[in-house]
């Protein structure tokens, strides 16, 4: 990093190295990634914790000089490093501790049910056995006594201590897990034809058993995609206002809620007004569209989803015209003040188009605090009108 003290970019080139889970808490700046999952320093501490001990034995040198080509700092706010060689670190070597799987409930339940029968065959071919031993040996022993002992006595006993052994042996339900496993599988097949895939059985087992579901509407109601979904201009005269409500003195403004809208309401140079200062004011990009997708497809934002649907709303604004990244290149920022939770607003100073005496500042941000900053109102046509407290409402 470049500091503010130092007279030149040779004399005081610091490496800047941030760990993973750092919070950069504002500013703007471009960094290399250089390590991620378990070959970061936080990864490695969690790998430690979570997995033993690492090896005593040596290993290589796990880091390479790192180079630092150029660095550059503006006002405090941007900072550029490249990095021409990163360092390699080599993987640590952790002994991991074998982890057996949790069981599902109802696999805890089909146990419970089996030690259950177990049990009551256990007791249930006692009970055979010993009374079936004891009726034999009453009736023969007792009621009519004989003298001597004969071999075909021990063969009723053995019969009656495998009638108690067959019992015990159907009493568990060896096929019980494999007949659950099954039925499972066929439940799996019927959601899957009602395009809900489930990839683990044990899945299906804890969504039987839930009662109650919470869901985020985000993705699951909605689209999850943010879109601008009005857009208040004034107008030329003040009698142009549209009121909302039943008050001839009403100064609510009228509401754009698509871009054709805008586009019918708006000439061109107000327009690029308007698309100027959303990629000025903005740090997010809009990733090109996939092969295969549609050509009015929405386009995925890379950073700030609320940007990303300003820029994909300033894009439809201009037919598709809007070049933010040239904008940005060319507009030749002075200052950049960015989004805090004290200031809530972001606000952008740079020369005015065609005219570098003139700075123009782009803010956006809680309405409340911007309202309260503006003093005039920009009509349709480019002119300005006050902006009095009743507006401001």
């Amino acid at each position: 990093m470049l500091m503010q003290s130092s007279e030149s970019p040779d004399d005081e080139i610091l490496p800047v190295r941030l760990y993973s889970g750092t919070r950069v808490m504002e500013g703007f700046a471009k960094m290399l990634v250089l390590c991620v999952g378990e070959h970061s320093q936080y990864g490695q501490i969690t790998a430690l914790i979570n997995g033993g001990a690492e090896d005593d034995e040596e290993r290589d040198e796990d880091e390479k000089k790192t180079k630092q080509s150029s660095a550059s700092i503006q006002d405090g706010n941007y900072c550029s490093i490249d990095v021409v060689e990163a360092k390699e670190l080599s993987k640590p070597k952790i002994k991991k501790k074998p982890t057996r799987p949790e069981r599902t409930p109802l696999a805890q339940k089909i146990e419970a049910l089996n030690l259950w029968l177990g049990k009551m065959g256990v007791v249930v071919a006692s009970l055979i056995f010993i009374v079936l031993c004891t009726r034999f040996s009453i009736e023969t022993f007792v009621q009519e006594p004989r003298e001597s002992w004969d071999a075909s006595y021990l063969r009723d006993y053995l019969s009656y201590f495998i009638l108690g052994t067959t019992i015990l042996v159907v009493a568990i339900p060896e096929g019980l897990p494999l007949a659950v496993a099954i039925a499972l599988a066929l439940a799996v097949r019927r959601m899957l034809r009602g395009r809900s895939l489930v990839r683990h059985l044990a899945a299906c087992e804890t969504v039987g058993n839930a009662t109650t579901l919470c869901a985020d509407k985000t993705g699951t109601l909605t689209a999850n995609q943010m879109s601008v979904a009005r857009l208040w201009l004034a107008p030329d005269n003040e009698s142009d206002f549209k009121s909302l409500i039943d008050d001839v003195h009403s100064t609510v403004p009228v509401d754009f809620n698509s871009a054709d809208a805008v586009k019918a309401a708006l000439n061109d140079a107000m327009i690029h007004t308007l698309c100027e200062g959303v990629a000025l004011n903005s740090t997010a990009e809009l990733l090109p569209l996939a092969e295969g997708d549609a050509t009015d497809a929405p386009r995925k934002a890379l950073g700030s989803q609320t940007e990303g649907a300003l820029l994909a709303f300033a894009a439809a604004c201009s037919d598709g015209e809007f070049d933010y990244a040239t904008l940005r290149t060319n507009a030749n920022i002075r200052r950049a003040l960015p989004f805090s939770s004290d200031r809530k607003r972001m606000s952008v100073i740079a020369p005015r188009r065609n005219c570098e005496n003139v700075w123009r500042t782009y803010t956006k941000g809680a309405p409340e605090l911007v309202l309260a900053r503006c003093k005039e109102l920009q009509t349709r046509s480019g002119g300005t009108i006050p902006l009095t407290n009743e507006r401001r409402q």
